[in-house]
């Protein structure tokens, strides 16, 4: 035996590692073809960590990383090939210990080169983006084309509904703009209903812009660019704005013109502007025959038309956790191609000569895919409608072929295709739900198929009570996978979800969708006999079924308990977790269970901010208790508390004390806490800008931990950290944290040490680095003018 302290023998390691590394080769061999299918995962490991960055590469480590991936690429082809068979018994070839071990070494050499694939593939769409144009800082008149005219619900009760307008090629009637190309990025315009001609009938009632859309439209609007995340770490509307090809938006003024003449346009652009004038019609139809949110449901899930949801219904959906019905996805898809595929074959067979003649069932499974591109294109072609799009066209082909239908290499295709084309989509919620969803309803079918299919009878009541155990499954199974990516990105937790769906998807399934499919076949012929409202009126009948689930659901008690939302490395560990799950065959997928739990509890605990200060310098939020926030600015921005309360899980309803708001300057305690103390300025009250407003006594500053200044003023506390304005202008969003204790400070009367906690400031600029599509201080866009050598 060896002694205590001494170091164990070299030989006993490598037998070790020799050891695992043949568990580990025989655990891959034992994957069979579902190794292809942790290809995507390792691809969006890639891409997600070029997101992750805090600084730019240059092009000299793209250029290394691009040869080593070159280079691996070469290997491994030459090995496959058998060009390296000479070079086996050279003393500088690589070998594992214990045997050659030639599936791990595979294994290992594809996940480094989709990773290295992945990480460029999201650089070179990063660096391929049309630059941020320089809009103008005043308003001006703009021409565009519209290409896109979304209703919005209005902000309170007794206003009108508002027009959400998309313009492309837009150019702008102003001298500095003179001559200038029509721009490479779309710009959204709010306008109200009363400046577009037409749209508002004598009786008051809103028709649909469907007829303008691909004209050219001209109007006066005040315009800004997309906004900086309203927190460090929170939701980045630059980012995606650079990547959408979105330019900025704003609010026109003045009524719609629409000017004679037009710039030239594609045959493509032209069939994509008829489908969206289609979709918007029926749209109004819709809404027409069933008024009010009934019809507002019925327009979003048989057009995709989401402008008419109001934000209460909207929020009833999520507290309750059937958001995904309002989203159109694989589950609608899905049903539109079963119960189109079920009426067709139906009908085929109803004939004695095509029953006999024809290939009923592939005939019906053509025509279910068919109905399903259409149903896609008329939804609006959303990224989960073609991602399910993409499933079904292999499912049928699967089923054409004679093979199985759905399968999780088919899903590893669409998701390998979707990310190689965009790989920004690796942080998409609605990838990564869909794909989630998919990914835990493949791996629970093909542990219950089986069962399912034995309790499936002859008779109508055993198949009906088949379908809807196979309906409450997939609820459950959809619901499970996407619940930690729902409380990652939105911060809150349904826990009576499961109660919800496994009565509202049944009930989707077997009424609404087949009135929905049946109302959709007939719409084209409204305009000779309203076919289509037979059955639209039975359609909303369902509908407000499932309305009432979700505003009762909504009103249990903890509906929708905040937890704020994860931070990166969370949704990773939760992700991998997941795939290992599902992905993995044998016992070792149950290790992903733990991986989920630990994804969760990093999320749960992940520190929040005791301060926020809004990137504008004119809103705060301070943290009271570990449950509540105050908030303070001048005016209402609803959209910025909405926002933090979700990224923090805090109540930030409440205002600050009316002593701060009245006399414009206090000291707050930090969570709770009277040695953490922050002074606040609000508002100078008439004094001079450079006179402060009622500092604290030299005694209290030793308590003050952080001054913050909404208005220009002298520092109130010497040596104490200052955000001001300034601050905000310069670096974005600032959020304070408490990290700890410093260890004592002594007072100055009694001499008693008391801790003191130590703040960490972190501003946006600092978390987000410097990266394409975020500018340098007081960036708002590239000049249209040809810039100078220099620049």
């Amino acid at each position: 035996m060896r002694k205590q302290g001494e170091q164990k023998p070299r030989g006993d390691v490598s037998a070790l590692a020799g050891k695992l590394a043949s568990k580990l080769e025989a655990a891959l061999a034992r994957q069979g073809r579902r190794r292809f299918c942790w290809l995507p995962v390792f691809l969006a490991l890639g891409s997600a960590l070029y997101f992750t960055l805090r600084c730019e590469p240059d092009r000299a480590e793209f250029l290394t990383l691009a040869l080593v991936l070159g280079g691996l690429i070469l290997f491994q082809a030459a090995g496959r090939t058998g060009l390296l068979q000479r070079w086996r018994n050279h003393r500088l070839y690589v070998r594992f210990p214990g045997s050659a071990l030639p599936v791990l070494k595979r294994c290992l050499a594809g996940a480094v080169m989709a990773g290295l694939g992945g990480f460029l593939l999201a650089a070179w769409q990063a660096h391929r983006q049309p630059p941020m144009p320089d809009l103008p800082h005043e308003a001006v008149w703009l021409e565009g084309r519209l290409t896109e005219a979304v209703t919005l619900p209005p902000r309170q009760k007794g206003q009108q509904a508002r027009l959400r307008l998309t313009l492309a090629q837009v150019v702008f009637d102003s001298p500095w703009y003179f001559n200038d190309a029509p721009l490479s990025r779309q710009v959204r315009v709010t306008v109200q209903p009363r400046q577009f001609p037409g749209l508002v009938s004598p009786e008051g009632k809103l028709s649909s812009p469907a007829t303008q859309i691909g004209g050219l439209l001209r109007l006066r609007a005040l315009l800004h660019p997309p906004s900086p995340p309203f927190m460090p770490g929170g939701r980045d509307p630059q980012r995606e704005a650079w990547f959408s090809g979105l330019a900025g938006s704003g609010t026109g003024y003045g009524a719609v013109e629409f000017p004679e003449g037009a710039r030239g346009q594609r045959k493509l652009q032209a069939l994509a502007w008829t489908l969206e004038k289609l979709r918007l019609s029926w749209a109004q139809r819709i809404m027409t025959v069933l008024p009010g949110p009934d019809g507002a449901v019925a327009a979003t899930l048989l057009v995709g038309e989401t402008g008419g949801i109001s934000p209460t219904l909207r929020q009833e959906f999520a507290a309750s956790g059937l958001a995904h019905i309002l989203a159109v996805a694989g589950l609608h898809l899905g049903m539109v191609m079963v119960v189109c595929a079920w009426a067709c074959r139906r009908l085929l067979t109803f004939f004695e000569g095509p029953a006999l003649r024809w290939p009923c069932r592939d005939l019906s499974l053509c025509a279910a895919l068919l109905s399903g591109a259409v149903y896609v294109g008329l939804t609006g072609a959303h990224l989960p409608g073609v991602r399910a799009l993409g499933m079904a066209a292999l499912a049928v082909l699967g089923l054409l072929a004679g093979r199985k239908a759905v399968s999780m290499r088919s899903l590893a295709l669409v998701a390998l295709a979707l990310l190689v084309i965009s790989p920004v989509l690796v942080l998409d919620v609605s990838f990564q739900m869909s794909f989630a969803a998919v990914m835990a309803l493949i791996a629970g079918y093909e542990r219950w198929a089986e069962s399912l299919h034995r309790l499936r009878g002859l008779s109508l009541w055993h198949r009906l009570g088949s379908a809807t155990l196979g309906l409450g499954l997939t609820s459950l199974l959809a619901g499970g996978a996407t619940l930690p990516i729902t409380m990652a990105h939105f911060g809150r937790l349904q826990p009576w979800f499961i109660v919800a769906n496994l009565i509202a998807v049944p009930l989707m399934g077997l009424w609404v969708m087949p009135l929905g499919v049946l109302c959709l076949v007939l719409m084209p012929f409204s305009g000779l006999v309203p076919l289509a409202d037979l059955a639209l009126v039975p359609m909303g009948w369902g509908i407000a079924v499932i309305r009432a689930l979700a505003h009762g659901v909504a009103e249990l008690p903890a509906a929708s308990v905040p937890t704020g939302t994860f931070s990166g490395g969370a949704v990773a560990c939760c992700l991998l977790g997941l795939c290992l799950v599902c992905l993995w065959q044998g016992r070792i997928r149950w290790l992903g269970v733990p991986l989920i739990a630990a994804g969760l509890a990093l999320g749960l605990t992940t520190p929040r901010p005791v301060l926020i200060v809004a990137p504008d310098g004119r809103f705060i939020a301070v943290r009271d208790t570990a449950k509540q926030a105050f908030g303070a600015g001048p005016g209402r921005n609803e959209a910025l508390r909405a926002s933090w309360g979700e990224e923090t899980g805090f109540d930030t309803a409440a205002a600050l004390p009316a002593a701060c708001r009245q006399e414009g300057s206090c000291i707050l305690p930090l969570a709770g806490r009277p040695t953490q103390l922050v002074h606040l300025r609000l508002k100078a009250r008439g004094q001079t800008t450079t006179t402060p407003n009622e500092s604290p006594e030299p005694e209290m500053c030793r308590e003050v931990l952080l001054a913050v200044s909404l208005v220009p003023a002298r520092r109130p506390c010497p040596g104490v950290p200052y955000l001001t304005r300034l601050s905000t202008r310069r670096d974005g969003a600032w959020a304070v944290y408490a990290t700890g204790m410093s260890g004592t400070a002594a007072g100055a009367a009694d001499e008693k040490r008391v801790k003191k906690t130590v703040l960490r400031l972190v501003s946006d600029r600092s978390w987000r680095g410097n990266r394409p599509w975020v500018g340098p201080p007081g960036f708002e866009g590239l000049p249209g003018l040809p810039l100078a050598r220099a620049e």
